[in-house]
């Protein structure tokens, strides 16, 4: 006899990778140099305001961090995966993005953030 509590049908699941960009733009992308950390698909990305020995090289993406002057402003959004050996990272630095694939420290995004895509002029949407 079978055991009802252990058994299971999960029928057909799939999954879908939700689309980084978000309403119907125009949306703008550049490519940048970036440090020697890993950048994730959705997160904020700074370009490096000063050098910080072992830590930062001024001009070179990476994660931005809530009130960090060193990392300096947001400059865009993360559309794919950065390994930390990659030498580039390709951002959106214009346009609309879904507010549910954006990431701040492998988080959701606080206002202080999404008040910084702003003032870059990315705007989150649903």
């Amino acid at each position: 006899m079978s055991d009802p509590v252990h058994n299971a049908v999960l029928g057909s699941v799939s999954g879908q990778e939700k689309e980084l960009k978000g309403g119907r733009g125009p949306w703008i992308e550049r490519s940048y140099p970036k440090g020697d950390r890993a950048i994730s698909r959705g997160e904020l990305v700074a370009l490096a305001a000063t050098d910080v020995e072992n830590l930062y090289v001024k001009g070179l993406a990476y994660p931005w961090v809530s009130g960090d002057a060193a990392v300096g402003a947001v400059k865009g959004v993360a559309l794919s995966d950065a390994a930390a050996e990659d030498p580039s990272v390709d951002l959106l630095v214009f346009g609309t993005v879904n507010r549910s694939e954006l990431r701040v420290g492998g988080g959701a995004p606080d206002a202080e953030a999404l008040t910084a895509l702003e003032e870059r002029h990315i705007y989150p949407v649903g």
